[in-house]
């Protein structure tokens, strides 16, 4: 597939079937960031994806699938950085809690 071709089928899914990916997108993300930042990983894959697609199934089954998967996936990433975010939070308190020379240093600046 030519890159002209790949890019006339991209246009085309994306005027014809922007509403699948923005209900999946919607259902899976809260925030208009989060929103916005899995749209961009579900484009760049139903991009990819292209040269794939057989034409074995409806376009729009495929699309689904290219951004339920891609959802899934950012879920799982969100859910690991939500946690790891979490536990650098939960060390920097403890650790400015324990540590009287932090405060000493700090006031010493001021």
């Amino acid at each position: 597939m030519s890159a002209e071709e790949q890019e006339a089928h991209f246009q085309r899914w994306l005027r014809d079937h922007v509403g699948v990916m923005l209900r999946v997108v919607r259902a899976c993300a809260e925030t208009q960031h989060d929103q916005d930042d899995l749209l961009q990983d579900v484009l760049v894959n139903l991009w990819s994806s292209i040269p794939n697609f057989r034409g074995d199934s409806k376009e729009t089954t495929w699309i689904y699938r290219v951004a339920f998967n891609t959802a899934l996936v950012w879920q799982r990433g969100e859910r690991r950085r939500q946690k790891h975010h979490a536990m650098f939070l939960n060390e920097a308190a403890a650790t400015t809690q324990s540590s009287p020379d932090s405060e000493r240093s700090a006031n010493e600046l001021i």
